[in-house]
């Protein structure tokens, strides 16, 4: 029992001596720059200014927590993340079941969509502006459906569906990386469990309800994970597609600390939206690590 037990403690260990050097350097590289937006989230530090690096605890903060553009944005980040968050698995999804089937062509569609992720956000980003813009050839079909008003109509504009444009872009540029993450799962199921359920005469809805979806359940906290915190601090599509305009009706956290930084040049104010962004992503993604870390480790 001990010689098990032993066993089973090295083997758990040991891969971690090997990737040690790894984590290290990782860690350095992530700590350093935290440690300093955390020194800048409690001084005075704007570049205009004369006097700089002035310590003052938690000014920032409370600045910070009690501005209604602050509420604005934290409030775009959590729609953002959930309605763009869920869209993009479900697309994923579907997608990847897709591609999963054999049929001519698959190929090229998994390129397309490699090829998809591929693209910089920013030049996704301005390829949407450009599909958003009036009087074009999609708001000429839209108008001619009965979705917009007119031609003209553009959601650019509209400061109730605005924060509509970057989902609907997120959700183009992201979901082939949550469908790349399906299709690896769905690619590692043994075949024969199928063909012992054709025999058995399930049906190819049975067969995905209770043999694909329970055996690919691991990989929704991944793409879950992953996507959403890709989708929250995508500042580059925010920035290509509307500025965080109209107004404040598309700005969220990643792009205010962005704006707050590189525009207002307020390095005390924006280390501080930073460190709340970074705790709200912690707290928001702790179930998900949490889950994850049980499926990976203490299933086996």
């Amino acid at each position: 029992m001990k010689n098990k037990m032993r066993y089973k403690r090295r083997t758990f260990i040991y891969p971690y001596f090997f990737i040690l050097p790894a984590l290290l350097l990782s860690s350095i590289c992530l700590l350093v720059p935290l440690i300093d937006i955390l020194s800048l989230s409690l001084q005075s530090y704007r570049l205009a200014s004369p006097i700089k690096g002035t310590f003052i605890g938690l000014t920032n903060y409370l600045s910070i927590l009690t501005d209604h553009v602050f509420h604005i944005c934290f409030l775009n980040t959590l729609l953002l993340g959930l309605i763009g968050g869920l869209l993009t698995v479900f697309v994923a999804l579907i997608v990847a079941v897709i591609c999963n089937q054999a049929f001519r062509g698959s190929g090229l569609l998994i390129s397309l969509i490699v090829v998809i992720w591929a693209i910089p956000s920013i030049v996704a980003g301005r390829i949407w502006k450009i599909l958003y813009l009036p009087n074009n050839l999609a708001s000429h079909l839209l108008y001619a459906i009965g979705v917009f008003p007119s031609p003209t109509y553009t959601l650019l504009q509209d400061t109730n569906l605005a924060l509509l444009t970057v989902i609907i872009a997120s959700l183009w540029k992201f979901s082939p990386f949550a469908a790349l993450i399906f299709l690896g799962g769905m690619r590692s199921i043994d075949r024969t469990i199928y063909e012992a359920a054709i025999i058995d005469g399930a049906t190819p809805f049975k067969t995905f309800r209770y043999i694909t979806l329970p055996l690919i359940a691991r990989y929704f906290n991944i793409a879950v994970l992953f996507t959403t915190l890709y989708i929250t601090g995508t500042v580059d599509l925010v920035y290509a597609i509307t500025g965080g305009g109209p107004g404040y009706a598309t700005e969220i956290l990643a792009s205010y600390a962005y704006k707050v930084y590189f525009l207002q040049w307020d390095f005390g104010r924006g280390g501080a939206v930073s460190i709340i962004l970074i705790c709200w992503a912690l707290i928001s993604m702790a179930p998900l690590l949490y889950f994850l870390y049980k499926q990976l480790f203490r299933e086996e």
